[in-house]
């Protein structure tokens, strides 16, 4: 059988655009562990509903560039039937309480924008 980690990336790399709610049909995947944005203090949560283990390999896949993250509508989640129950992060920066940021997968790195460009070719 397949580790999490591997059942993860299978199904992101077959479904592009794969929700947390998606995943959490993985057996494992769901547990009582919150995914966060930065540091546990901005208080922008990507999923609460983790295991430390599916914590883990989203952490290493999303590190490793085997997967990158993009946000995405409420309405994803609510198609899927999953929503939790925390206010919407409406802005960057710190929040007071949790707030959670609706976000799906797609395979490998994330693209490179313009911005992104013109600054490595600036410092390059």
């Amino acid at each position: 059988m397949k580790d999490l980690k591997d059942q993860i990336l299978q199904m992101i790399t077959e479904f592009p655009t794969t929700s947390f709610a998606g995943l959490s049909r993985i057996p494992g995947f769901s547990g009582d562990r919150g995914l966060f944005v930065g540091d546990d203090a901005n208080n922008v949560c990507m999923w609460p509903l983790l295991s430390q283990e599916a914590c883990d390999a989203i952490r290493e896949l999303l590190v490793s560039e085997s997967i990158h993250g993009q946000t995405t509508s409420v309405f994803t989640y609510t198609i899927d039937g999953c929503v939790p129950r925390m206010p919407l992060a409406m802005k960057s920066g710190k929040h007071k309480k949790p707030h959670w940021l609706p976000m799906t997968f797609k395979p490998g790195p994330a693209p490179v924008t313009a911005r992104h460009k013109k600054r490595k070719e600036t410092v390059g």
